[in-house]
């Protein structure tokens, strides 16, 4: 369960990886899967993320901001719904 979409997190593995079927292999689905799931990305967010070569995948400056970002923002959702777990048995706790 993630409080984000986890498009997200196929966009940090394509990056890091530098490669559709890299990040595929990292996350156990087809590299088809992947380009689909950054080309929706893509257009949801209406930003060009990766410059596209035979010799690759780099990052556009707005995909670098992206992922900067990205990154931060999957490590907080983490927390904070490790921190409202953590709330909600507290409160159990309490009535037991």
């Amino acid at each position: 369960m993630t409080l984000y979409n986890s498009q997200l997190d196929t966009f940090i593995q394509v990056a890091k990886a530098g490669s559709f079927s890299g990040a595929a292999k990292v996350l156990g689905v087809t590299p088809t899967a992947i380009i689909k799931q950054m080309n929706s990305l893509e257009a949801r967010l209406d930003l060009t993320l990766f410059h596209r070569s035979r010799q690759g995948l780099t990052l556009t400056h707005a995909g670098e901001v992206l992922l900067k970002d990205a990154e931060q923002l999957v490590d907080f959702s983490h927390d904070a719904l490790k921190r409202a777990r953590q709330a909600q048995q507290l409160e159990a706790d309490k009535r037991a």
